[in-house]
This record gives C-alpha cells, sequence and structure tokens, in this order.
C-alpha cells in the first residue's frame, strides 16, 4: 500500500513540474481570442410580487362607488379616506327610511286612536255571520246534503273503477305512468 501512495505522489510531482514548465517558458503567451459576450437586450421574469401588509377595506354602508381618491401602488397612512361612496344612493337610501318611518307613525298613531265605528260594525257583521255559520254546522247536515254526499262518493267510485279498467289494458307497457291512463286514474283516485 505504500508502495502505491509513493507511486502517486511522483506521478503528481511529474505532473506539476511539467506544467509549470510550460506556463513559465519565457516568450510564450497563450493563446486567446476575444470574444464578443451575449448580453439579450431585454431580461424578463416572472414572480408574485407581495405586499408587507395588506388590509381589507368594507365602508360601514352599501352603495355605489362614487370616487377612489389613491392609485394602485401609492403609500396611504392609516385613516385616510381611500374612497368615497356616491352620495345620490344615499340620498335615495335616506328618502326610503324617512318614508318608511312616516308610514310606522302613522300605523301607530291610527292604533293609538282606537277603532273607528265603521270598523265596529264591519267586525260585528263578521262575527254574526261566522255564529250563523257555526250553528248550522252544529246543527248537523240535512237529509238531502247526506244523500247528496252518498251519490256524489258513488258516482266518484265508479269513475275509479271505470279508470281502473281502462289502466289495466295498459299497465304492461313499461311507460305506463307516462300514459293517459294513468293519469286518468290518479285524477279519479284523487277526486275520490
Amino acid at each position: 500500500m505504500r508502495r502505491w501512495i509513493v507511486v502517486g505522489l511522483l506521478i503528481l510531482a511529474v505532473a506539476g513540474y511539467l506544467a509549470y514548465r510550460q506556463l513559465a517558458a519565457p516568450g510564450r503567451q497563450p493563446e486567446t481570442q476575444p470574444v464578443a459576450p451575449e448580453i439579450p437586450p431585454t431580461i424578463s421574469a416572472s414572480g408574485v410580487v407581495l405586499p408587507i401588509r395588506s388590509v381589507r377595506l368594507s365602508f360601514a354602508t352599501a352603495g355605489r362607488v362614487g370616487a377612489v381618491l389613491v392609485e394602485e401602488g401609492d403609500a396611504v397612512q392609516e385613516g385616510q379616506t381611500l374612497a368615497r361612496l356616491d352620495a345620490a344612493s344615499l340620498e335615495q337610501n335616506l328618502e326610503r327610511a324617512r318614508a318608511t318611518l312616516e308610514a310606522a307613525q302613522a300605523t301607530l298613531a291610527k292604533l293609538l286612536a282606537g277603532p273607528r265605528p265603521e270598523d265596529i260594525a264591519v267586525a260585528q257583521a263578521e262575527l254574526a255571520a261566522a255564529e250563523a255559520e257555526l250553528g248550522r254546522l252544529k246543527a248537523g247536515p240535512k237529509p238531502e246534503e247526506i244523500a247528496a254526499a252518498r251519490a256524489n262518493m258513488e258516482k266518484a267510485a265508479a269513475i275509479v273503477r271505470l279508470r281502473q279498467a281502462d289502466y289495466d289494458k295498459v299497465k304492461w307497457r313499461t311507460d305506463v305512468s307516462a300514459t293517459p291512463q294513468s293519469v286518468a286514474l290518479e285524477q279519479a283516485t284523487l277526486d275520490y
């Protein structure tokens, strides 16, 4: 192993000596060629510029922005006015609020004034009609009303049987639920 180390050192020493002689030879200049640097006329890069600090802004009330007082990239200070809402939309909102207030005040005044004699008369007439209907309902149906209801029920049952027979003729179809017979049976069942 030592022998290989000594051989390696000898080879390095000889190579170093030969290189020194080549470079230190008098009158010998290394060959050089002038090279024009290739510098592109423009340099482009892409990336994302992030602000040091950002803040979400919102107005206290909704409306249209009337004026923006700063431009993108401007430095701003805390408390500085950045934009103003359009005063016309705010004035419309104010007028709507005033109209709503006046309507509520009129309703309140009407309630505080109490009922008018006409309102009392209308309410008494409605009460009398409701009491009469209640008395009729308590007395129960008349025999002729029962007979008419029974006849209507029997008629509806006959229609259901008829529609069922029509449906049974087409029930084998895969689209049976879309057929007129299916729709007619459903309506007759609901009527019954």
